[in-house]
């Protein structure tokens, strides 16, 4: 069986439907267009931190995992939802970005979806994109996301392949002060060592 490579460039206007795509003969699944809404508000395993960059923009950069529903006709886009996300956010220009993992498990029907979320956020509007596989058929998946989205608040008015998109693009260059600071220090630190090891080798040489 050939390989199929499919690339996704950006966000086009509106949002598009998700598809699945059957790959393999031995597992068929119907190519269509589905759609999904849902919400993922609880949250769990937070690590959060806020910092400044050397231009003064303010950074915040969340760790998360988020549960809820999803709900659709797709069965494995139907049941509960989780979605683990790392989101970093430029407060003083009003927007970042999020990308991570989600997956819906419906128990009913053992049918399943395990896809890759990237997305830019502008203010609360998320508008991205996820690739991944359903399961139980296998198969791929492809779409488009939008939400509302917030560190503390997680994800509400989710829709999957539905909706308008904002068709928002950014260049993020942002980099908190802090770890600048540590980046330089390492390179330092490394050049110091270098140096170290090596005036070691030239007494260790020279006493031979």
């Amino acid at each position: 069986m050939r390989k199929m490579r499919i690339g996704l460039a950006a966000v086009t206007a509106g949002a598009l439907a998700l598809a699945t795509v059957s790959l393999a003969k031995d597992e068929p699944a119907a190519t269509k267009a589905v759609s999904a809404t849902f919400t993922a508000t609880q949250a769990s395993h937070l690590e959060a931190k806020t910092c400044a960059t050397k231009g003064g923009d303010t950074i915040r950069e969340l760790h998360a995992t988020f549960t809820g529903t999803s709900t659709s006709s797709e069965p494995s886009l139907n049941g509960p939802l989780t979605i683990t996300v790392k989101s970093v956010f430029d407060v003083t220009k009003n927007v970042g970005f999020v990308e991570g993992k989600l997956h819906v498990d419906n128990a009913t029907t053992h049918a399943k979806a395990d896809a890759r979320l990237t997305a830019v956020r502008s203010g609360n509007a998320l508008e991205g994109l996820i690739k991944g596989r359903v399961h139980e058929p296998s198969a791929l998946l492809l779409g488009n996301l939008s939400a509302t989205f917030t560190e503390a608040g997680g994800f509400t008015a989710g829709q999957l392949g539905a909706g308008g998109g904002n068709n928002a693009a950014i260049v993020f260059g942002a980099k908190c002060g802090e770890d600048e600071h540590e980046d330089k220090q390492d390179v330092k630190k490394k050049q110091d060592e270098k140096k170290s090891d090596k005036h070691a080798d030239g007494k260790g040489k020279g006493k031979k």
